[in-house]
């Protein structure tokens, strides 16, 4: 399983992000794969399109791109806390991690910092998409992308 950042779904959501097509590069070259994020996460991607429209054609992609949802309890909170603090992390970003950490081989993000405190703790990190998948066309998943407007 591939734990995904918010960086990476925003990017794979919006045609106009400046890390849209490497984060669609990095999903379609895991497309084998299952996902996972935080729920915390999902809140973090749907903040814009819950401002300007778009809040449920956002969460139907997400939903049509079968990412299993993880919430913050129990356990959890003391993993997330304890690396909001040692990794100096913000506390979405400490989640995912600790999602990733508790369900996902590897994490997939573009933001370095998360990054750098993933691999200091031992964890693997995608960052680009894998060398051995390439896809031969469009993914079957970009009828589902919300139009840009």
């Amino acid at each position: 399983m591939l734990t995904l950042d918010a960086n990476i779904l925003i990017g794979w959501l919006d045609r106009h992000d400046a890390c849209h097509e490497l984060a669609v590069d990095i999903i379609d070259s895991h497309e084998w794969d299952e996902f996972a994020t935080a729920t915390v996460t999902l809140a973090e991607v749907l903040v814009r399109p819950a401002l300007h429209g778009g809040y449920e054609d956002h969460l139907d992609a997400i939903t049509a791109l079968d990412v299993n949802l993880y919430g913050i309890d129990g356990d959890m909170v003391r993993t997330v806390s304890t690396l909001a603090a040692r990794e100096r992390l913000r506390g979405p970003d400490a989640a995912v991690l600790a999602v990733a950490m508790r369900t996902s081989t590897a994490i997939a993000t573009l933001d370095r910092r998360l990054a750098a405190a993933a691999r200091r703790v031992g964890f693997e990190v995608v960052d680009e998409p894998a060398e051995d998948a390439v896809p031969e066309s469009g993914p079957a998943w970009w009828r589902w992308l919300p139009s840009a407007g």
